[in-house]
């Protein structure tokens, strides 16, 4: 596992599938919530683009956790 030997961090909004890693191995996780909500802050994207992304993996039937980016700011910064 590459995140292991090279001390990365797991990417994925299925934390089922991941968190015998992540307990296992003692590794961090990020999911797509966090790594807009990081590039969000950095000023990479707006909260629009940001809605953007986030309606479009909509569509891909992804589950986020939020109807919308904003949703999900939201919910973060509570």
């Amino acid at each position: 596992m590459l995140a292991k030997k090279y001390n990365g961090i797991i990417a994925s909004n299925n934390l089922r599938d991941i968190s015998l890693f992540i307990s296992n191995y003692n590794l961090k996780h990020k999911t797509t919530g966090d790594i807009l909500m990081d590039a969000f802050a950095e000023g990479y994207i707006t909260e629009a683009h940001g809605n953007n992304i986030w309606a479009l993996m909509l569509l891909k039937k992804r589950r986020l956790g939020a109807s919308s980016f904003s949703e999900y700011i939201k919910t973060k910064n509570k």
